[in-house]
């Protein structure tokens, strides 16, 4: 779990540091302060951190970026849509003359160094701490490094027994295997509503980890009347294809419904505790918006419910928020788990050495309680 961030040259950040984080983090701030930023750069952290070998920094790195770019904008604006102020001609002293972004904790204990050269307009080249490979930033197609092996050749030349110990070796040596290796080490639950098909995904994950009851327990925060939850296939209309549609058992009636019967809150926390029960130990969850879709008058019971996950979970929260509702909500709960929570305001600077730069302020029990006291907008 990450006490600390430092960011450094990674899009909007030009030197950003939080000194301190608890286990649940809300973000707030203006638009383009950086609050989805500041999402993306623990994304890429989470997935470098996560990666024991060469071949892992890459993968990792190249799915985070893919999926930022494709949030971000068209195809062929993803090299400075990934990179920002990176790639631009006035912040080129980065490292020897190249581009790149730099993220680790304000101890050191972690960090992780990317530096980028352009080749030309569509191809860059990439340092990572001590690996470097060539990438096609247009496409995210990678030019095969010589540490990569070919996997063209005939799969009967390949020695999959040799592989397969490996991993098993690396499971073994780790005490807390069963929940270390499990999960991903960091997802978003993004502010728009999953469809059925995602939330269908997740689902069958909460199955396999024998946490239904656990799930069905959360959303009865809204609706206490619900009793149970699945997923089936309905048919499309050419019969050549299927989707899948969820139904829900309501105490005294006779027949189930939609999710959709409910409105948007309880598709909202489901995806929310969904999402949740996907990470594995350590890792890091991420929510965009997190007021979207719930009322104000019950979101202090579900932040009641994601500090208590995220401890039996052992993960860390990351949340954004545009709503006042919100921080106050927040701010009840963490004055009473003040270790566990805090509460960071992004914004530039007006004046000093940083004017103009967007810094983080750290929000202490003193400030939540006159937050709450005095009603006073954070920004």
């Amino acid at each position: 779990m990450l006490d600390s961030l430092h960011i450094k040259n990674f899009r909007c950040f030009e030197d950003l540091t939080i000194p301190s984080l608890g286990r649940v983090n809300l973000i707030v701030g203006k638009n383009n302060s950086g609050k989805s930023t500041l999402l993306e750069a623990v994304s890429v952290f989470s997935a470098l951190n996560e990666a024991d070998d060469k071949y892992s920094v890459l993968n990792n790195l190249l799915e985070t970026l893919s999926h930022i770019s494709k949030s971000r904008g068209k195809d062929e604006q993803r090299d400075t849509k990934i990179f920002g102020n990176n790639l631009n001609e006035n912040n080129k002293k980065f490292h020897n003359g190249e581009s790149g972004f730099e993220l680790t904790d304000n101890d050191k204990k972690i960090n992780y160094k990317v530096f980028i050269k352009k080749e030309n307009d569509n191809k860059f080249k990439f340092f990572i701490n001590e690996f470097d490979f060539k990438i096609n930033t247009s496409t995210l197609e990678i030019e095969k490094p010589e540490w990569m092996p070919s996997f063209n050749a005939n799969e009967n030349d390949i020695d999959w027994d040799e592989i397969f110990s490996e991993v098993e070796e690396r499971l073994i040596s780790n005490d807390n295997h069963d929940l270390q290796f499990y999960g991903y080490s960091c997802k978003i639950s993004p502010a728009n509503l999953l469809t059925e098909n995602e939330l269908s995904e997740l689902w069958d994950e909460i199955i396999k980890r024998n946490k239904r009851k656990e799930v069905l327990e959360t959303i009865l925060i809204i609706n206490e009347d619900i009793i149970d939850l699945d997923f089936v296939y309905i048919s499309l209309e050419d019969d050549t294809d299927a989707d899948m549609a969820s139904i829900v058992r309501i105490r005294n009636k006779d027949k189930p419904v939609s999710l959709k019967y409910f409105g948007e809150g309880v598709r909202r926390l489901l995806q929310l505790i969904l999402t949740a029960f996907q990470i594995r130990k350590g890792g890091s969850l991420l929510i965009d918006e997190f007021e979207n879709g719930l009322h104000y008058s019950i979101q202090e019971e579900v932040w009641e419910k994601l500090f208590k996950l995220a401890k039996e979970l052992d993960i860390q929260v990351f949340a954004t928020t545009h709503s006042e509702d919100t921080v106050k909500a927040f701010s009840k709960v963490s004055l009473r788990s003040p270790e566990e929570g805090h509460l960071i305001s992004l914004g530039r600077s007006a004046y000093g050495e940083n004017k103009g730069k967007i810094i983080a302020v750290v929000h202490d029990e003193n400030d939540l309680q006159y937050i709450l006291d005095t009603g006073m907008e954070v920004r």
